[in-house]
Order: C-alpha cells, then structure tokens, then sequence
C-alpha cells in the first residue's frame, strides 16, 4: 500500500512527535547541523513564502538530500549544473541548467503530489506526513519506522534501504532524520511555533509559483550569520558586569556581597579569593610530592589534599551564592525604576 492519506495516520504522527528525543551519542552533530541551518534561514524564508512550505521542513530535507549543499538540488542531492539524475529524473523541467537553488528548490517542493501549496494548515502532524511522502512510504510499507524521519533520534534502531528495493533490516542510517533536526531548530529559535501537536505551526497563505525559464529569475540571497551571545549565563555575566553589585554606603563606598560562608572564613579578607587560595595550595602540595619533601600517601598530605578540596569547595559555593544575591539586587533595582501606570 502506497496511498496513505493524512486523516489516517494524523494520530501516529502526534503520538511520535510526543515520543521523539534526540539521541544522546547524536545531539552534538544535531547542535552543529541546525546551527549551519539557522545560518541560512533567510535563503529557506524566501522558498517558503513561494512554496506555502515551512522553512524548518525545507531546511531539514535541505540537510537530508544533500547536507544543506547550495549547490545541489532538492529534490535529491545531484548537481545544479544539470538536471536531477535520479527520482525524480529530470527536474526541474522548465528553464535551462545551470539552476539556482531557489529555482531547483521551488520546482522540488511544487511538484506533483509533493506539492506543498496544496496544504491548507500546517501542524507537526502535517509537516510529519509530508516530510515522510517526500522520501516514498516504502518503510511504512514494511511496517518499519523511516530514518528519513527518525535517524539520530530515540526512535530509531536500525533498518535502511540500501539500494533501489533492497532493504537491510541490520543497516544502520548515519544521516540525522527530518524530525530531530527540526525539532532541535525549534529549541533555539522561538519564532518556530511548532507547539503541542495538532496545533497550527505557522500560517502559510495559497501563492502561485513563477515558471523560471531564466535561470536568474531568483536571486540568491546572501547568508547571514547565526544569531552571537544566546547563552544565558552570558547574558547574566553581562548585566552584572554593566551594574552595581550593591548600594554605596555613606562614604561613597560599594561594599562587598559577602554569603554566609563568606562570612564565617574571613570575611571580606578571603571573599573571592577561597577558590584561588585552594588553587595556590594544590600546587605548593603537588611540588612538595614531586621533590620529595612530602609522601603523598603520608598522613600530612591526606589532610592537606582534604582541606584543599573542601576550601575548594566553599569557595566555589560562596561564589554561586554572591552570584544570586547579586541578580537579587539587580531585580530589586529593577522594580524601583520600573514606570507605574
């Protein structure tokens, strides 16, 4: 059976969306792969918005034909200086070779029973099936889960078509899926309202597709780079680094946030400076048992080694503390200047 149609498997496709996770031993090349794709995001807009497709879906068969090479075609991976070589054989059939990826691109994703305008509401549910339909149903017709969808996450083991019609049940599929590429793009970029399933994931309007018999007809759109210092803990590092740590005392005076732990070892004598004591102290120890002048199985180093790493320790745990009594003072800070309407 090969006519599957969407009212029937919407379901399945809801409750493996709910299911999928990354694999572990694939999330670092899943990192590097969607980062690349985001990269490119403005060249996979502009497809959208002549295709009705979403930009997560074409990024991710994008990186599935061809390993989001520009110069290959989407339809599946074979140089733009020609025509497609295998199915579809031929592509696109208007137009003249050498092709722009966009041209290619728009042909691949408007195509026949491939084609994306046709669909009225995309929902993962949707972007599932089409992604699935893309590829061919010759896994679901084996009753095997499809690695064009699922390879590089949690619900896929083995299983791979390694030739026209020869199937290996032991093969194992290195590409990373559809699925887990999008929706590890969705975990960094907000604007990709993918959400529960059956939920709209972006709204996308009917529009017509060009015929392209110049091959400049679209022009390439240059790559912008990937949006810098999304990390949180920069962005933390940032603030406070740009602000008081607290109030001035009557002298003009910024005092020194000091934790509890703070408090007890020194005061504002040792504060920040636990974690470097316990640094200098490790290597006066580590010279001392290279020269000899102390065993490191002795009862001196034993307890030196133990009071180095508990120093260590607090140093470490008065840092995070002052570390969130300073975002206290900075939310405090921030309730006073806010304007009240």
């Amino acid at each position: 059976m090969s006519n599957y149609r969407f009212a029937d498997l919407q379901a399945t496709y809801g409750q493996l969306w709910r299911r999928l996770q990354i694999h572990p031993e694939r999330r670092a090349e899943i990192d590097r792969i969607a980062a690349k794709l985001l990269a490119d995001k403005p060249r996979y807009q502009r497809v959208a918005e002549l295709t009705g497709a979403p930009w997560p879906l074409i990024a991710a068969l994008h990186q599935r034909e061809s390993g989001a090479d520009f110069t290959r075609h989407l339809h599946e991976g074979s140089p733009l200086a020609d025509r497609t070589k295998r199915v579809p054989r031929g592509r696109p059939a208007n137009g003249h070779p050498p092709f722009t990826w966009e041209q290619s691109a728009i042909d691949a994703l408007t195509v026949g029973n491939h084609d994306m305008r046709a669909v009225n509401s995309w929902t993962i549910e949707r972007l599932c099936f089409e992604a699935e339909k893309y590829n061919g149903w010759g896994y679901r017709n084996r009753g095997r889960p499809s690695p064009y969808l699922l390879a590089g996450s949690t619900e896929y083991v083995s299983g791979k078509f390694v030739g026209d019609h020869q199937f290996d049940p032991y093969a194992i599929d290195k590409q990373c899926g559809v699925l887990p590429i999008v929706k590890r793009l969705a975990e960094l970029d907000g604007s990709i309202t993918i959400g529960r399933p059956g939920s709209a994931l972006v709204p996308m309007s009917q529009i017509s597709v060009p015929a392209f018999d110049d091959p400049k007809g679209v022009s390439h759109v240059t790559p912008v780079p990937a949006p810098q210092n999304d990390d949180v803990l920069a962005r933390l590092v940032d603030a406070l680094l740009a602000r008081p740590r607290a109030r001035p005392d009557a002298n003009g005076q910024v005092p020194k946030l000091l934790s509890p732990i703070d408090k007890i070892l020194g005061g504002e004598a040792l504060a920040g400076s636990k974690t470097t004591l316990a640094i200098g102290a490790y290597a006066l120890l580590s010279i001392l048992e290279a020269t000899g002048a102390a065993s490191a199985t002795s009862p001196t180093s034993e307890i030196m080694t133990t009071l180095i790493a508990s120093f260590g320790g607090l140093g470490v745990l008065a840092k995070i503390d002052r570390a969130i009594k300073a975002l206290s003072i900075i939310a405090v800070e921030d309730s006073r200047q806010a304007p009240t309407r």
